[in-house]
């Protein structure tokens, strides 16, 4: 996933702002390497984290009736 800025004195700064923001979606291991020029995008930076998944997986034939 990549970030694009324009100034690196700006972006550097909203790093914590970025990482607050996913602890607070419930984000685990939040990892933003330094910003660095890039042909296509002008500056970009590597952006990982994981993001739990809240998905409750039912069986076709597992539906409640009343019987």
């Amino acid at each position: 996933m990549f970030y694009q800025g324009c100034r690196n004195k700006v972006s550097d700064n909203a790093v914590n702002f970025i990482e607050s923001f996913h602890r607070r979606c419930g984000d685990k291991e939040f990892k933003c390497s330094s910003w660095c020029p890039y042909d296509k995008f002008g500056h970009v930076c590597d952006v990982s984290f994981q993001h739990p998944i809240k998905i409750c997986f039912v069986g076709y034939r597992d539906t409640t009736r009343d019987q």
